[in-house]
């Protein structure tokens, strides 16, 4: 794989990641407008994702793997946090 290659790889992989993580904001948006947001669902929904990021890297030897859940959980906690 070239170089030109490996970027355009990573560039699509970041592109996909936020373009999940617009689409679920827009969700939430939504239904806040439309004063339909139970914090609890978002709630849980926010532990569920955390589960989920954390059981991709037990039992891993992998040091990215690990990293890139660290990543995740970072992210994560400052969408929570973002959510009135």
């Amino acid at each position: 794989m070239t170089e030109d290659e490996l970027r355009k790889e990573l560039h699509r992989a970041a592109a996909n990641g936020l373009a999940a993580q617009v689409l679920v904001m827009g969700f939430l948006h939504a239904l806040a407008k439309r004063g339909q947001l139970d914090k609890q669902i978002v709630a849980e929904a926010f532990d569920f994702a955390d589960n989920v990021a954390v059981a991709g890297s037990l039992g891993q030897n992998n040091p990215s793997l690990v990293q890139q859940s660290t990543d995740v959980l970072d992210i994560l906690e400052s969408l929570r946090k973002s959510i009135p």
